[in-house]
């Protein structure tokens, strides 16, 4: 499924909103809602950026109009994110983000109103035997 390059930050300010934003303070929320209103503002340079990025392009992420394949996008970084089981991250003024799974799920409807069908897939490295 491919959505355009437009739906993908709207989702994203959606994450932000309801899963990132009501763990911060007051300080925090108002340093990161400047910040990614900065993004938003630039939204037709990054995308330019993103759209003429190679790399990407090599790899299919997104294509000449600014469409992004998010559905591959998405399934490709839940089944690495299920090898990991979380990823952590530091954010200046913040702490540490820990990303999972589930939150790419979130991510996923979020950008397109609908659920990532993945099917479960056991992961090398994770047996349980």
């Amino acid at each position: 499924m491919k959505v355009k390059f437009e739906a993908v930050l709207d989702g994203a300010a959606k994450f932000l909103d309801k899963e990132v934003y009501p763990g911060m303070n007051d300080w925090q929320q108002i340093i990161a809602r400047m910040f990614v209103g900065r993004i938003f503002n630039s939204r037709e340079a990054i995308k330019a950026a993103v759209v003429n990025n190679g790399f990407i392009r090599t790899f299919g992420i997104v294509d000449e109009n600014g469409d992004v394949d998010i559905e591959s996008l998405a399934t490709d970084l839940k089944t690495e994110m299920q090898r990991k089981e979380k990823l952590t991250f530091t954010i200046p003024l913040y702490g540490n983000l820990t990303f999972r799974p589930s939150d790419v799920d979130s991510l996923y409807e979020m950008i397109t109103g609908k659920n990532l069908i993945t099917e479960t897939m056991e992961v090398p490295g994770n047996e349980t035997d």
